[in-house]
């Protein structure tokens, strides 16, 4: 339900995960950490839900 309501708002399928972790998985939280990072590198830069810099909203 949360992530179709994110797709809602703007936020693009695939760039929010949730995972249940113990603090005793080190190493699953290593794998999970390392694969959400690559899946996200994939989809490259935000298109929505993106703040504009302060330099940006100057020009």
């Amino acid at each position: 339900m949360l992530k179709s309501y994110l797709e809602y708002l703007g936020l693009e399928k695939g760039r929010f995960q949730c995972a249940w972790l113990s603090s005793a998985e080190a190493e699953r939280f290593v794998k999970i950490a390392k694969a959400t990072i690559e899946s996200v590198r994939k989809l490259g830069p935000a298109k929505k839900l993106v703040r504009k810099t302060f330099a940006a909203e100057n020009c």
